[in-house]
């Protein structure tokens, strides 16, 4: 079975994501209130921060920390909280734990990953942050405040409502065997390499159509946002010769067929690629020259199932989850601006295989001293790259048609 997301983390800070889960309910009785939980996307926070945190909190009331193992399980529970919990099914386990049937208190703030970000928004699951709680929102620079300032749809529009706050970041980036390109003399550094000839069949590509369409429209000195990816000269033919070089789309189970040496090249995401240079010292990791996509961790706030208020009181109703809804929101907006302050942002920077979006202010002198700096893009590398953003569904459909041209070995 290949590795996963989890699996790879594991090598890294992963494992102390169910550290952090442990450590938060540490000194606290199991009947004491939580005053904030936080659903957290596993490695993206040390479990330095949790205890930080903590600390500095206090001791009135507990803060929980719940580990999720990829960006599409936040998104499941998103869903799952927003529905009727009465309309979800109880396993026998659940009856037996949870004899009142009560259901669990949703997460104050939970990880999701930028690519969620318009259909959570879509489909009602989150609602807005007041930017005003947020002492710190003002340093973020224009690109991160841009990308979660969205209207009802998902688009992006800048006196929108913050729907977000990114706390980590990366990018796409090509890694690739050094052991097997050295015989070949020569060396990965853009997007336009994946076509040599040398690579034939040996390359792993993201089973993603924005991805794969994306990076080629880079290579053309296109945007990956492109409106009209079909009308872009040499597009087509580009993406048919790239699929001669592919061994084989997989965003889940790519990275085992590179450890084993049956791919030479992979593109995937930089969370994900980083750990294994410490595994595999064959093993190199560049980010595209011409530019890249870039991802970001976000907080969001959950908007729970909120049922119709009955004719009258129901005697026999159970008593809800003790809480206070008001300290607890004061505390999440505290937790947000926690993690922009500057012993945060370099804890995130240097231990979580991503960066903090203000580790890229100008003047951080622990950032040249960083073991792995490429973490953080050559900023003429980060100034032609570019988050994925929401297109019109006449451009998405573009997007499929071509891809599904691509797979079908029709184009050239």
């Amino acid at each position: 079975m290949g590795l996963t997301r989890r699996d790879i983390l594991r090598y890294g800070v992963g494992a102390g994501a169910t550290a952090i889960a442990s450590a938060s309910l540490g000194g606290c009785s199991r009947f004491e209130a939580t005053r904030l939980k936080l659903a957290v996307l596993e490695g993206s926070i040390p479990i330095q921060l949790a205890k930080r945190f903590r600390s500095q909190t206090g001791g009135d009331g507990k803060t929980q920390f719940v580990p999720t193992a990829q960006p599409s399980e936040s998104f499941q529970q998103l869903q799952r909280w927003a529905r009727d919990p009465a309309s979800l099914p109880q396993s026998w386990r659940s009856r037996i734990s949870n004899p009142l049937g009560r259901s669990p208190r949703p997460a104050d703030l939970i990880s999701l990953g930028d690519g969620w970000l318009t259909a959570a928004i879509r489909q009602d699951l989150i609602q807005p942050l007041d930017y005003s709680e947020l002492p710190r929102w003002a340093e973020l620079s224009g690109r991160w405040q841009q990308l979660v300032q969205r209207n009802g749809e998902g688009f992006l529009q800048a006196d929108g409502p913050v729907w977000a706050a990114p706390y980590r970041w990366g990018s796409m980036v090509i890694a690739y065997r050094k052991n097997r390109l050295a015989k070949l003399d020569f060396e990965i550094t853009d997007w336009a390499d994946l076509w040599r000839p040398e690579l034939k069949g040996l390359v792993s590509l993201p089973d993603s159509p924005r991805d794969v369409i994306g990076l080629t429209l880079k290579r053309l000195s296109q945007s990956y946002n492109h409106p009209n990816p079909s009308q872009v000269e040499g597009l087509a033919p580009a993406l048919g010769n790239l699929q001669g070089q592919v061994k084989l789309y997989d965003s889940q189970n790519y990275l085992q067929p590179l450890l084993l040496e049956d791919t030479w090249v992979a593109v995937g995401s930089s969370a994900e690629l980083l750990p294994l240079l410490q595994r595999d010292r064959n093993l190199a990791l560049i980010s595209p020259a011409s530019g890249t996509a870039l991802w970001a961790d976000l907080w969001v706030k959950p908007k729970p199932f909120t049922a119709p208020a009955p004719a009258a009181p129901d005697p026999t109703a159970t008593a809800p989850e003790p809480n206070r809804p008001n300290d607890t929101a004061a505390l999440a907006a505290r937790w947000i601006d926690f993690c922009w302050t500057p012993e945060t942002v370099q804890l995130i920077t240097s231990l979580s295989h991503g960066a903090s979006p203000l580790a890229l202010q100008p003047g951080l002198t622990w950032l040249e001293k960083l073991q792995n700096r490429k973490i953080v893009l050559p900023e003429a590398t980060l100034a032609t790259s570019e988050f994925i953003l929401p297109l019109a569904q006449a451009s998405l459909d573009e997007y499929e048609q071509l891809w599904v041209a691509l797979r079908r070995g029709e184009l050239g």
